[in-house]
């Protein structure tokens, strides 16, 4: 075994290349660097939003994950944790058991509740030239765009969507070597609902946003 490598020595999960000790995530110098850069990026990206008036924070629970699938129910929370909607949504079809066990919402919890018809003029008028944050942010826009298609209605098209998911995995920095690119990560903090996910997702950009280092 060479003098400089030892049982405890680790490699950068990018190129196999003896990894800094000062690098949390064990990368090389190189690719510790290119993840510096990339996670000022994300603490950027998270001030950003939340010094932008016109940014609001969007969550869905749904009736599961396929393309038949729709939206259950629906929160937008402002950057300053003011609560804009929240509601439950009566879906046209049903909703899976297994669904169920994750958010706890069942035919009989969203009976009363408005279709997703009712409520998407109001929603149209909310999103109007806002730039949306999702936490997953490419699964919440299929399934709205689903839901939208389902009722014969329009797209929601605000002004961009941005994903805090893809924005955290840049902060985290651990690589997914499977898909060549930073991992994702779970939601900190949520409680599948859509209010609180939008909570937890604030929380989530506002750790981003307060690294110093």
């Amino acid at each position: 075994m060479p003098k400089h490598v030892t049982p405890q020595t680790k490699y950068c999960p990018r190129c196999h290349h003896l990894a800094e000790q000062r690098s949390t995530p064990g990368y090389c110098a190189a690719h510790h660097a290119e993840w510096q850069l990339h996670r000022r990026g994300a603490v950027t990206w998270a001030r950003w939003a939340l010094a932008t008036r016109n940014v609001v924070l969007l969550d869905t629970e749904t009736t599961g994950l396929d393309s038949q699938a729709e939206v259950l129910e629906i929160a937008l929370l402002s950057t300053q944790g003011e609560v804009l909607f929240d509601s439950l949504v009566r879906p046209l079809g049903p909703i899976p058991v297994a669904a169920t066990a994750v958010h706890q919402l069942d035919a009989d919890a969203v009976a009363q509740a408005p279709s997703f018809r009712e409520l998407h003029p109001r929603l149209v008028a909310l999103l109007r030239k806002r730039f949306v944050v999702v936490y997953n942010a490419a699964f919440d826009r299929r399934i709205l765009d689903q839901t939208c298609a389902r009722y014969d209605m329009a797209a929601l098209r605000p002004a961009a969507w941005h994903c805090a998911m893809l924005e955290y995995a840049k902060f985290s920095g651990v690589w997914n070597a499977a898909k060549q690119d930073y991992r994702w990560h779970k939601l900190q903090g949520g409680d599948h609902s859509a209010l609180g996910d939008c909570r937890a997702t604030l929380a989530t950009l506002a750790r981003m946003a307060e690294e110093t280092g």
